[in-house]
């Protein structure tokens, strides 16, 4: 099976394409990750391209395209979701949407203690949910930092100290450390989260795939929050309903 995936959620592009065995040994692997901002709609097709080139092959052998579904950068998501569509117009066999979240904590199943994936959602909110060994404890999640550190409280049961992980971990523990008492002394920031997740998303996509997971072909983007433009399509429409009254 060959298996394209595409991170777009976040402003580190991360794409990963991967060739495997029925027995899920990877036979080519080659990867891209850029952190240049939201510059997706440029630069993840030119990064596909590349990928493509440097493994011979061609669109019509991608057996499953998987995109990362969010929560995230509402520009970055559609860019992913409008692509991986594409890519089934131009002859690849199927895709699936996985959460970002999900990828991060299977990346760090072997922690002990409670995994906590992490994004700045903006306006002192975070998105994120809770793990432990790559099993979810929460809902995926948009919350303030100190709801967060409320919501850990209830679900720490181990010795090891809450992992937060995600390209925004070390902003949210330094928001942390100057909002509250004790700052972010209890919590562990992963070494490694500033790298991209395409290639757990690749693996993660194709195992549920295996597993009988599809996603609809007209399913879109999990964004947990409405757009600053659709509240303010939903607000005006008020305003005009009190005004007409």
């Amino acid at each position: 099976m060959t298996v394209l995936s595409l991170d777009t959620s976040t402003s580190r592009l991360s794409v990963a394409l991967m060739k495997f065995t029925d027995a899920g040994i990877v036979t080519a692997d080659s990867a891209v990750s850029l952190n240049d901002g939201i510059r997706h709609a440029e630069q993840l097709l030119p990064a596909i391209a590349h990928l493509l080139t440097k493994t011979a092959l061609r669109v019509p052998e991608i057996d499953l395209v998987v995109v990362a579904a969010g929560p995230g950068s509402f520009t970055g998501l559609r860019i992913g979701f409008s692509t991986a569509k594409g890519l089934l117009a131009a002859g690849a066999a199927d895709y699936l949407a996985v959460p970002a979240a999900d990828c991060y904590a299977v990346g760090l199943s072997v922690y002990p203690g409670l995994v906590v994936p992490v994004l700045d959602a903006r306006k002192k909110r975070w998105y994120g949910a809770v793990y432990q060994t790559a099993q979810r404890l929460t809902t995926y999640l948009d919350l303030a930092a100190e709801d967060f550190v409320r919501l850990l409280e209830t679900h720490q049961q181990h010795a090891a100290p809450p992992l937060i992980t995600g390209p925004d971990a070390a902003i949210f523990l330094e928001q942390l450390s100057s909002n509250m008492e004790g700052g972010a002394q209890e919590y562990r920031l992963d070494p490694r989260h500033l790298e991209g997740i395409a290639a757990v998303l690749a693996k993660e996509g194709r195992r549920r795939y295996l597993e009988g997971e599809r996603t609809p072909e007209d399913a879109g983007p999990d964004y947990l929050r409405m757009s600053e433009a659709e509240i303010g399509i939903r607000q005006r429409g008020k305003d005009d309903a009190g005004f007409r009254t």
